[in-house]
């Protein structure tokens, strides 16, 4: 720790400098890359750390894959203990980092006066790095039939290509110029990063930024302190099941127990299901990720986490188990585990924190992709998590069509964008209507969203998760309504929530149905003007108004009965 003692003004000039910097990084990748899946749904994390691989400045980007950048430093730490300038290292072992392979990170050691002063990491989602299916595969039974893997290994050395692992990368994809062009803009924004970083350095000293990156860490983690104490010391458990591990139709228990004592938070995930013969398994450092960002959740700070947080949770997941999986566990769709982590963490600490949780909702990233091959002869792959409904809070309803709440800045692909690129059209993207939990705050809704295949060779994935657990109410709200996907050919319609690589017929139309978040508090007690503007918007239909929530509406346009939805009201609560 520095003894040198920084101006007030400085610290926050530095800090702000450090997440700038990494906005920066965010802002380069998305203007370089080249699929859609990073510059425009943005589904990447981006931060700078420090020497020892703490946290100094994030950019926007997946929640999910920030809190878990340190992981990839520290592996590559582990395997090269003496980086050099120009040195860029690729990993993406889900093992190692926590996701599936598709999210390559790449970690490049910063030097200031030849001195290791810090790192960036890049992590980014390609669209194919082999596997057996083109894109995503979400019927795999062991982590080989996923990808290639990659420990950590150099791509660049001394400012150069090393060309056998590039070349390695690129034959194994089959889409290896899109490939090349997302890891160069991969590649570009670690450069920026650091030259951005030495700027920062050069202009205020060594010292004074080690100085003012401490003063930002003890800040960080007295707020946290300070936090910890305001909730009474004890053990908050809740348990809950998604649907299935993609292999088997057998729901997946995920249970929680979070424990208060002397200063520090506990997230025990022990209980949990064993790691599965299907795809839902997840890394440790992602199950790390996850508790971090469920805590940050609880805590509602709009201030950007540092190598300061964390220091007092502590996350517990048995080897083995579907949160700390062992090879040769697939781990394609690791986020379902975790997202189950962040509503069972609001719901275990609803009773004591009422104030600062939210209900159920989905937590899945609804994912939908269609892929195929163009006349040219071109592997096209699209791919997209669909938004969902959030659940209510205590003071107001949940947010409508939202991406999920692992998912951070991650964004839908663009209508225009995919009916540009691939052959699919988009016949309806709407609200899905009384798809939210009904309560005194009612939550978020789903949404809908259609696509035609114009494409007589394409292949449909779907993983929707939660159809049979929906989002739940909290405190008298109510549960919302479950997802569905439905595959319409000609007059014939199947229903599903998950199926690898369906191949189907031209003209082809997948019906996506969105969950919505859960409802919090008795509906009995939802304000009737709240009741009257969601009809008016469309959100519900005046014979739910009353039905739901007892709210009497008359003439068209509907205006609120005050004397019928009293009597209403009082019927229904002597009953």
């Amino acid at each position: 720790m520095s003894a040198t003692t920084v101006d007030p003004i400085v610290v926050e000039i530095i800090r702000n400098a450090f997440n700038s910097i990494a906005g920066q990084m965010s802002y380069s990748l998305k203007r370089a890359a080249y699929s859609p899946v990073i510059y425009d749904m943005m589904d990447f994390g981006v931060g700078i750390f420090d020497a020892k691989a703490q946290l100094l400045g994030q950019g926007p980007g997946l929640p999910l894959f920030l809190g878990g950048l340190d992981h990839a430093i520290e592996a590559v730490r582990l395997e090269y203990s003496t980086p050099k300038p120009g040195d860029v290292f690729l990993v993406n072992d889900s093992y190692l980092v926590g996701s599936h392979l598709n999210d390559v990170t790449a970690v490049s050691p910063i030097f200031f006066d030849y001195i290791l002063t810090g790192w960036t990491a890049v992590k980014a989602h390609w669209n194919d790095i082999g596997g057996k299916d083109a894109g995503f595969t979400v019927d795999s039974t062991e982590i080989y039939q996923e990808g290639l893997r990659l420990p950590p290994v150099h791509i660049m050395q001394g400012g150069h290509w090393v060309d056998d692992i590039l070349d390695i990368l690129m034959r194994n994809s089959r889409t290896p110029r899109t490939l090349f062009g997302d890891l160069s803009a991969q590649i570009a924004s670690c450069q920026i990063g650091t030259s951005r970083l030495t700027e920062l350095i050069s202009q205020y000293g060594l010292e004074t930024v080690e100085a003012a990156k401490d003063e930002i860490f003890i800040q960080w983690e007295a707020a946290e302190t300070a936090f910890i104490a305001t909730i009474p010391q004890g053990i908050y458990s809740a348990a809950g099941f998604f649907d299935s591990d993609g292999h088997s139709e057998e729901p997946v228990l995920i249970k929680l127990s979070i424990r208060v004592e002397d200063g520090d938070i506990t997230f025990d995930l022990t209980g949990s299901s064993d790691q599965r013969q299907g795809s839902t398994n997840c890394g440790y450092p992602q199950t790390v990720s996850a508790a971090r960002l469920a805590f940050q959740y609880i805590m509602h700070t709009k201030a950007l986490p540092t190598g300061g947080s964390f220091r007092h949770l502590h996350v517990i997941a048995p080897e083995g188990s579907i949160f700390n999986a062992l090879q040769p566990s697939p781990c394609y769709m690791y986020g379902t585990g975790p997202g189950m982590l962040l509503n069972l963490a609001q719901k275990a600490l609803s009773t004591v924190l009422p104030e600062k949780v939210i209900a159920g909702q989905p937590d899945s990233a609804s994912n939908v992709l269609i892929t195929g091959t163009k006349p040219n002869g071109s592997v096209y792959v699209t791919g997209e998590a669909t938004a969902i409904g959030w659940g209510a809070n205590s003071t107001s309803d949940g947010g409508s069509a939202f991406i999920d709440s692992m998912g951070g800045d991650l964004r839908n692909n663009p209508v225009e964008t995919m009916e540009a690129k691939c052959p699919v059209m988009i016949h309806r993207y709407a609200l899905r209507e009384g798809s939210s939990g009904i309560g005194k705050y009612r939550g978020g809704f789903g949404v809908e969203k259609i696509y035609e295949i114009r494409d007589n060779r394409a292949e449909v994935s779907i993983w929707f998760e939660r159809a049979k657990f929906p989002g739940w109410g909290l405190l008298g709200g109510e549960d919302a309504q479950p997802p569905e996907v439905i595959i319409r050919e000609g007059n014939h319609e199947t229903h599903l929530t998950k199926v690898n690589h369906m191949s189907v017929e031209l003209g082809t139309r997948v019906i996506a149905r969105t969950g919505g978040g859960g409802g919090f508090g008795p509906s009995i007690e939802r304000d009737p003007a709240l009741v009257l503007e969601d009809v008016l918007d469309g959100y519900i239909s005046a014979s739910r108004a009353k039905g739901d929530y007892k709210v009497f509406l008359k003439g068209n346009p509907p205006v609120l009965d005050v004397d019928a939805t009293k009597t209403l009201r009082e019927h229904y609560c002597s009953q």
